[in-house]
């Protein structure tokens, strides 16, 4: 506070002073000396308007002083102090403005706490010795008047710790402890922005449409998807202003093995809240269906009708073919052989097509035993084992038919098998079957005989091969070997 020279008459014994006037100049109401108190340093003040000794004597210790009102009475340098009740009316000056107030460097804004710092530049006061404080004021976007957050701040800052949802401006004045006050520093746009409302969920979408949907209403993806997600807005705050913003949503995600598969994503805004979560369920095939062949294990007569069976399955979508049938098998020719179930027979419900499957089967003669004098007691019931007289030629016949029971002759012609001596014969054994003295057979095949549609093969035994079991056999183009025992006495 400083004194600005106003000076009135006064009966308060509090307010005596000892003045020296000269108009002009700077004076002190509480420096008293013997002489004139020029220049004073505690609480100086100006005389502005000349003053006159109305009664009283100079130097005297009663009196009273009388304030001149207008006009110059000529006073000059008064050499002799003057005492009187004089009131010396100090005036105080308001401080400066302080800064508009901003976010401390330490917070953030959006964010969802409510926890931030505020600060603002000092405001100054001109007057010496004055203490200078600050009321804080706040408004957010519904609000039309300010209201109070606090008064009487020592400190050009503020902190919060649970400000509520909204969009902030706040405003601060500074007050002298006389009660003089600065207009208020207001800030230019929201200081903070507090948010404690998650976003929307985001939206959840597939980079394809599915290749088929089942009956329960399940989607089929083939070989892969993708689901992306997509932002979908942030909720407005409290105070209707806008919400922070989406910042970030799940990246998207694939899929490529077959089954189910469950994608989630969530948004979050830049206050750092998350939404709840959003979802897409669907299946991935990313599997072909498969074929097996099955063909028949036994021997496949030659020339009959004969086929193989397959089976189909699948582990994704479901077949939307056939889940079985049969391939004809080639029966024309003996022996091993290979048949194929074509690639894309089966088919699933999202467009794979199966591969190749195969199996493989036998096809072989009808053997119609071996043919008299041998008795054949493993084609033909209730015979007993032709025992020939050894050093005889034995005829050993047969006959191959194909599965419509027409006698057949193989490609090949089929191969003599060296006889193997079996065990001794019982001394009781007795020959029951003819000599025949036929030419013996050369080589180590049989002939084909046309006109009886048959093979045969003229086995010339030795005499040293008595007293023993013999079998005796046959080797055909169709892999097969049969075989007979004959007796030799």
């Amino acid at each position: 506070m400083a004194a600005d020279g106003t000076i009135t008459a006064s009966t308060n014994t509090a307010d005596l002073q000892t003045l020296h006037f000269s108009p002009g100049t700077n004076y002190s109401s509480d420096c008293t000396q013997p002489s004139p108190a020029l220049g004073c340093s505690t609480n100086p003040f100006v005389v502005t308007a000349d003053l006159v000794v109305a009664a009283g004597t100079p130097g005297g210790s009663t009196g009273t002083l009388t304030v001149a009102g207008t006009g110059s009475q000529g006073l000059t340098a008064d050499t002799s102090p003057a005492v009187g009740y004089v009131k010396v009316a100090d005036s105080n000056h308001a401080p400066t403005a302080p800064g508009a107030p901003t976010l401390d460097a330490s917070s953030t804004t959006p964010n969802n706490t409510g926890a931030f710092t505020i600060a603002w530049a000092a405001a100054t006061d001109p007057d010496v010795g004055d203490v200078v404080t600050y009321a804080l004021q706040k408004r957010d976007a519904d609000d039309t008047n300010w209201t109070d957050v606090a008064t009487g701040l020592t400190a050009n800052s503020y902190s919060f710790t649970g400000e509520a949802e909204g969009s902030w401006r706040y405003q601060v004045q500074a007050t002298d402890n006389h009660g003089a006050t600065s207009a208020f520093a207001i800030d230019g746009t929201p200081v903070v922005v507090v948010d404690e409302t998650a976003p929307n969920s985001p939206t959840a979408s597939t980079d394809s449409a599915p290749a088929y949907t089942d009956g329960t209403g399940n989607n089929w993806y083939k070989d892969s998807v993708t689901v992306l997600f997509a932002a979908a807005g942030d909720a407005n705050l409290t105070d209707g202003s806008a919400g922070s913003g989406v910042a970030s949503v799940t990246p998207s995600e694939s899929f490529s093995s077959t089954g189910v598969f469950h994608a989630q994503g969530h948004a979050t805004d830049h206050a750092g809240n998350s939404s709840a979560e959003a979802s897409l369920d669907g299946y991935v095939d990313a599997t072909a269906p498969t074929v097996e062949a099955n063909c028949p294990t036994n021997v496949v007569l030659n020339d009959s009708t004969a086929t193989a069976s397959w089976t189909a399955s699948d582990v994704g979508s479901g077949l939307a073919t056939a889940s079985s049938g049969s391939v004809p098998l080639d029966t024309s020719t003996v022996g091993d052989h290979t048949v194929a179930v074509p690639a894309g027979t089966a088919a699933d419900n999202v467009g794979h097509l199966s591969g190749a499957a195969q199996c493989s089967y036998h096809v072989g003669y009808a053997f119609g035993g071996f043919l008299q004098p041998i008795n054949d007691t493993a084609h033909f019931v209730g015979q007993t084992t032709s025992v020939f007289k050894a050093g005889s030629t034995i005829p050993v016949k047969f006959q191959l038919f194909d599965a419509n029971g027409t006698p057949v002759q193989a490609a090949v012609a089929p191969s003599w098998l060296t006889p193997a001596k079996g065990s001794a014969l019982a001394s009781t054994v007795t020959v029951d079957e003819s000599t025949y003295l036929a030419t013996a057979s050369s080589g180590s095949v049989f002939k084909w005989d046309a006109t009886s549609q048959q093979y045969i093969y003229n086995y010339k035994t030795d005499k040293s091969q008595s007293g023993n079991y013999w079998r005796i056999g046959v080797a055909l183009d169709d892999g097969s070997t049969i075989f007979v025992s004959v007796a030799l006495k």
